[in-house]
């Protein structure tokens, strides 16, 4: 693959990395040793494992998707509100996306709805 735009851990398995690249998703089962093609991506795309294994991905258009089986399929999930710039899931399962207008949202139900839990301020 090309360089990664962005890049996860499993947190259930440091062997295995998911990254987006401009070609796609690709994820590696070996650290990064080889790497296979899960998806074909048209936006960016930014990723986040979570602790019991699922991963998720949200584009440029706000959309959130999921996968139980490591990038093998994907069912969407729901909508940010807006592109997540980065994102993260923590040790609770619940998914945060950093959004453009300095919202940090947050989703406790697999990305079907997003709270806004904080915005930031320029000082």
């Amino acid at each position: 693959p090309s360089a990664p735009l962005d890049l996860d851990l499993d947190p259930s398995d440091p062997r295995r990395i998911a990254i987006t690249t401009t070609e796609g998703l690709f994820v590696s089962s070996d650290q990064g040793r080889s790497w296979r093609q899960r998806d074909m991506l048209s936006t960016e795309t930014h990723l986040a494992w979570a602790p019991d294994g699922r991963l998720y991905r949200g584009d440029a258009s706000g959309t959130v998707q999921m996968s139980e089986d490591g990038g093998e399929s994907w069912r969407r999930a729901g909508n940010a509100g807006g592109p997540a710039t980065t994102a993260t899931v923590d040790a609770d399962g619940r998914l945060y996306v950093a959004l453009p207008e300095a919202v940090i949202a947050r989703s406790g139900d697999g990305g079907r709805s997003f709270e806004e839990v904080a915005r930031l301020e320029a000082g």
